[in-house]
């Protein structure tokens, strides 16, 4: 079983399809019984797929860009107890 720990030095190769099978079986795994490694990974998706809009676009995000890139940030957010 893999580690928090692993889950982060693998997550790029996980995310780029370089793992084995055996390798993405267990990371799977891992992700479905840990809650913070899902949101860790579902972050570094949407950074890599930011980053890659504002490499292609060349320019500055919009207003309209940043304002749905703070509420997908902020729906992912764990609600705090009062």
């Amino acid at each position: 079983m893999l580690k928090c720990r692993d889950v982060l030095e693998q997550a790029d190769a996980y995310l780029d399809q370089q793992l084995s099978g055996w390798q993405r079986l267990q990371f799977k795994l891992h992700l479905l019984l840990c809650r913070n490694c899902r949101r860790y990974i579902k972050n570094l998706q949407l950074t890599q797929q930011v980053s890659q809009q504002v490499r292609l676009s060349q320019t500055s995000p919009s207003e309209t860009e940043l304002d749905t890139l703070m509420r997908l940030i902020e729906q992912d957010k764990p609600q705090q107890k009062i």
